[in-house]
């Protein structure tokens, strides 16, 4: 079986943006986010440790 990969993999604009918007609260542990922004472990345990609930 050939697996075909694009050649551009990342986020969504609207995941990029809600992390940015996370990325410039200044205290995160104020912060509960309801849900995940996106399915990727690495991505939801940075904002756990950052301090996001």
């Amino acid at each position: 079986m050939n697996v075909i990969r694009a050649i551009d993999m990342g986020m969504c604009f609207g995941v990029k943006d809600a992390l940015t918007a996370a990325a410039a609260v200044p205290d995160p542990t104020q912060v509960t986010v309801h849900g995940e922004f996106v399915h990727n472990p690495t991505v939801t345990g940075r904002l756990a440790d950052a301090g996001f609930q």
